[in-house]
């Protein structure tokens, strides 16, 4: 199998995604395609399934298809963990999910960080902070940052008070809405690119 270098390591080009399968399916899945030549894992804590993927990355090495060697396993960080002291809490309880104590490529999900919810309060958390409130929503800081575009540190914000200024002197004129709708909306994306540029943790050890 083709293979792509990643850090100092090879991993295996083809993969067999782990996302939306029945617990009870993956152990076995997980065997045959070890035996049909897979040799690449992508789990993820999100995917609520990785204690299965551990049932499987277990049968499969005491089955002598491959060894941990040959395996290549990625797994993803979920946005509740995003803040430095529950990094390592999340790898650990994906680590021992997966019955690993190594993984081959830890990314970073999503970049967005959702509030945190303990995991014995509900794991994985999925993406509503209180999925049983009258109205779920997600606890994120995109929209907190977006804010900023009605504050006094958004540059389209001073343009629109500068272009108020000029016309303050005259009662019948105004800063036309779709100005100040364009400028927030501006500001609005460029946050969201900004945000979109998290680069990937791997091999940790």
């Amino acid at each position: 199998m083709e293979t792509i270098k990643v850090g100092g390591a090879n991993m295996p080009s083809v993969g067999l995604g782990l996302w939306k399968i029945d617990s009870s399916k993956v152990p076995e899945l997980i065997i045959s395609a070890a035996r049909a030549g897979y040799r690449h894992l992508d789990s993820a804590a999100d995917y609520g399934n990785e204690e299965a993927v551990g049932k499987g990355i277990e049968a499969v090495i005491e089955q002598g298809i491959c060894t941990r060697d040959e395996l290549w396993v990625t797994s993803n960080l979920w946005n509740p963990y995003h803040r430095p002291e529950h990094v390592r809490l999340a790898c650990e309880k994906t680590l021992a999910d997966l019955r690993l104590d190594y993984l081959d490529l830890y990314l970073v999900h999503f970049p967005i960080s959702l509030k945190y919810v303990d995991f014995e309060t509900r794991y994985p958390p999925e993406w509503f902070h209180d999925p049983d409130a009258a109205a779920p929503a997600m606890e994120d800081s995109i929209k907190h940052v977006s804010g900023l575009a009605d504050s006094d540190l958004s540059k389209s914000r001073r343009k629109r008070h500068m272009l108020a200024a000029d016309v303050s002197d005259n009662d019948n004129q105004k800063l036309p809405d779709n100005e100040t709708h364009g400028a927030r909306e501006s500001f609005h994306w460029r946050i969201q690119l900004l945000y979109s540029n998290v680069s990937p943790v791997s091999n940790w050890a």
